[in-house]
């Protein structure tokens, strides 16, 4: 019979599903899964909000695909309008092109500005 590989966050994941199941406490989950996960082992936080899904009666142990907001707005759309941007003013500042061209002045989109510049 062949293996599946199965990512160390879900393997994590079962084996939580499982010991949660039989009323293993939180704590003594993380020490035996610290045991035998090393580095790689999920976080204290993690832990216990696994726990207390498992406690309220979820099964799935893969996460929920649910509708995100894009993490950037880099696309090659943007990246040609910042670029005619700066090309019909060099001396404007990264402030003035983020704000005629909606891209937000704090975010990691800033970083568009810099990388067609």
């Amino acid at each position: 019979m062949s293996e599946k590989k199965v990512h160390s966050s879900v393997a994590q994941r079962i084996i939580i599903k499982f010991l949660t199941r039989e009323n293993v406490k939180p704590a003594e989950l993380l020490r035996r899964l610290q045991a035998q996960f090393g580095n790689e082992t999920l976080s204290w936080p993690r832990v216990k909000v696994w726990c207390k899904e498992f406690n309220e009666g979820r099964n799935r142990v893969e996460n929920v695909n649910h509708p995100r907001r894009p993490r950037t707005r880099i696309s090659p759309v943007n990246i040609a309008r910042v670029r005619n941007r700066i090309e019909g003013d060099r001396h404007a500042t990264v402030l003035q092109i983020s704000v005629e061209l909606g891209i937000s002045y704090w975010s990691d989109d800033k970083r568009l500005i810099f990388v067609t510049a």
